[in-house]
C-alpha cells in the first residue's frame, strides 16, 4: 500500500518541459561562418597567416649587403659565421693568448732569419727577407764607416823626403839579378797588354792577370808621382783608392805619354817636331797620326824600371824616377 502511493507521486513530480520548434543550424558553407571555425582534426593547430598586403611584400633588408622579403625577416636571422671561425663549446678552453711572434714562426727561426740579413749587410749572403728591420751591431757600424780600401792600402805621407815610403813590387825596379824572378819587357808604345817576361830559366810569356794585378808597393799606395828626365813637362800621377797595383803603373804610363801634342806644346817644341816629321815616310797616315809625346823620346820608349828621387823644388816630398831606354839597347 505505502510502495504504491510512494510510486504515483514520484510520478506526479515529474515535470515536463514544453516542446519548442527547434531552431534549424546554419550549414557550414554559410558566409556568417568564417573558414577558421572549420578545423580537421586529423592536422594539428597552425597560427593563422597575417594579412599580406601590396606593401608587405617588398623586400627589406636585415643586414649590410644582404635582403630578404617579409616572411624571412620576420623571424630573426642568425648572422653567418666566418669559415675560420671555430665553434667551441662552453666548457671547451680557449685558444691561448697570442704572443710577440708570429703564429707557426719560433724563436729560432727568428734568429735564423735575422742572421741571414746580418750576413747581407756584411757582404758575405743574401736573403730575400726585406722586411725585418735590426739594430745592427757596433762592430758592423765600425766597418761600415771605414773606407773602402783594403788595410794594406794607405796614402802614406813620407816624413823623410830622402827615402821612398814604401817598396816597390820586383817587376816595377830596375832589373836586378839577385832580386829579380825575370827580365819585364815593356814597351809603353804598344799596349799593356803586350808585357813580356823573360824568365831567368830563357823563354819568354806574357803577364798573367793575377801577375798584373800584383800590389805596386808594400805597404798599399794609392798616389804616385813618376817623372821622366827626357819628357819633363808631362810627369805620370797614378791614383787608385784601393791601392795601386802594377797593372796601373803601366797603364798610366802609355796613356800619359800616348797623347798627342797640343799646338802650344808644338810651338814649344817646335825643332824636334820638325825633325820628327821629316824622318817619317810621306804618306797620308803618317801626316794623320800626328806627333806625340813619347815620338820626342826619339825610339826610347822601353821601361827599365823605376827609382827614387829626392825631394827637390818642383817635388818637395820626393818621386818616382822612370828610367828609359830603345828597344835595341
Amino acid at each position: 500500500m505505502s510502495r504504491r502511493s510512494h510510486d504515483t507521486w514520484g510520478a506526479a513530480r515529474v515535470l515536463h518541459a514544453p516542446r519548442i520548434n527547434p531552431r534549424p543550424l546554419p550549414d557550414i558553407r554559410s558566409p556568417l561562418m568564417t573558414p577558421h571555425t572549420k578545423i580537421p582534426t586529423s592536422q594539428p593547430l597552425a597560427t593563422p597567416r597575417p594579412s599580406t598586403t601590396r606593401h608587405q611584400h617588398r623586400g627589406c633588408t636585415d643586414e649590410p649587403g644582404y635582403s630578404s622579403s617579409l616572411e624571412y625577416s620576420a623571424a630573426p636571422r642568425p648572422r653567418p659565421r666566418p669559415t675560420s671561425q671555430v665553434v667551441r663549446t662552453p666548457l671547451e678552453p680557449g685558444p691561448p693568448l697570442r704572443g710577440i711572434l708570429k703564429t707557426g714562426i719560433s724563436r729560432s727561426s727568428v734568429v735564423f732569419r735575422a742572421s741571414l740579413i746580418q750576413q747581407d749587410r756584411d757582404g758575405y749572403a743574401s736573403s730575400p727577407e726585406k722586411g725585418t728591420t735590426l739594430k745592427p751591431s757596433p762592430a758592423s757600424l765600425s766597418q761600415s764607416s771605414k773606407s773602402s780600401k783594403p788595410p794594406h792600402a794607405a796614402n802614406i805621407t813620407n816624413p823623410n823626403p830622402s827615402t821612398p815610403p814604401a817598396t816597390l813590387h820586383w817587376k816595377l825596379l830596375p832589373f836586378d839579378a839577385r832580386r829579380s824572378k825575370g827580365k819585364l819587357k815593356f814597351d809603353f808604345a804598344r799596349e799593356v797588354d803586350e808585357v813580356v817576361l823573360a824568365e831567368a830559366r830563357g823563354g819568354s810569356r806574357p803577364l798573367s792577370v793575377l801577375e798584373r794585378n800584383k800590389s805596386a808597393a808594400e805597404p798599399g799606395l794609392t798616389e804616385m808621382v813618376i817623372f821622366c828626365a827626357e819628357l819633363p813637362d808631362w810627369p805620370v800621377h797614378v791614383a787608385r783608392q784601393s791601392g795601386i797595383r802594377c797593372v796601373d803603373v803601366f797603364e798610366a804610363i802609355r796613356d800619359t805619354y800616348n797623347v798627342v801634342l797640343t799646338a802650344t806644346e808644338r810651338s814649344f817644341h817646335q825643332t824636334r817636331v820638325r825633325d820628327i816629321e821629316r824622318r817619317r815616310p810621306p804618306t797620308p797616315e803618317g801626316g794623320k797620326k800626328g806627333v806625340r809625346r813619347r815620338d820626342l823620346l826619339d825610339g826610347k820608349t822601353m821601361f827599365l824600371g823605376l827609382d827614387w828621387r829626392t825631394s827637390d823644388a818642383r817635388y818637395p816630398n820626393g818621386c818616382w824616377c822612370l828610367k828609359v831606354s830603345s828597344p835595341s839597347a
